[in-house]
């Protein structure tokens, strides 16, 4: 084999290489970015304080690349249905777009991940309440406690009395009460 062919064969098997590396970087490329931590040593130590970002494997090129810079406290994945991922920074808790854009301002305490019907639960002052998967508070920071149940109900208490709370502002202050107004949204619903 002389040089030009071998030459000729090394760079079809590079080009092969490159476009079967360009075909993976397609077909695995996430949908959705994922956090990473700032690999820069902080006082010259790996570990300490460090911000996170988001990164995704680029199409063109199938190399990673770090798609929001490293300015969040935490950082979690993006939820797979709304497309959200629970951030913080300076100690506040929000909710940021694919973009990088907010969502939900970063000004609570603490969030929660959002449900399958799209609402979180967030805590400012030690009050708990509900925001939308579009930034809009549903029900106030008034609570000390809330659990998500299902349907939209939430278990609730304040000032040591516990009843239930549906994302609307019904409340039922035992489970009978409950239980009817529970019933009675299933049945406006249905009609």
């Amino acid at each position: 084999m002389t040089k030009r062919t071998f030459f000729v064969a090394l760079l079809l098997s590079v080009l092969t290489a490159v476009s079967a590396y360009a075909q993976y970087a397609e077909k695995y490329k996430y949908v959705f970015p994922e956090p990473i931590e700032d690999p820069t040593p902080v006082q010259g130590k790996m570990i300490g304080k460090k911000k996170f970002g988001y990164y995704n494997l680029l199409k063109d090129t199938g190399e990673f690349q770090l798609i929001l810079g490293y300015q969040f406290d935490t950082a979690d994945a993006f939820d797979r249905q709304w497309g959200l991922a629970r951030v913080s920074a300076g100690g506040a808790y929000g909710f940021i777009k694919l973009d990088g854009a907010v969502a939900v301002p970063l000004v609570y305490d603490d969030a929660k991940g959002f449900n399958e019907h799209g609402r979180a639960l967030v805590a400012l002052r030690g009050k708990w309440g509900i925001v939308d998967h579009q930034g809009n508070q549903l029900i106030p920071c008034a609570y000390d406690s809330m659990n998500d149940l299902f349907n939209g109900w939430y278990e609730v208490s304040r000032n040591g009395e516990w009843g239930y709370l549906h994302y609307s502002g019904l409340y039922a202050s035992s489970y009978s009460e409950y239980e009817k107004a529970r019933n009675g949204l299933k049945e406006i619903e249905q009609k």
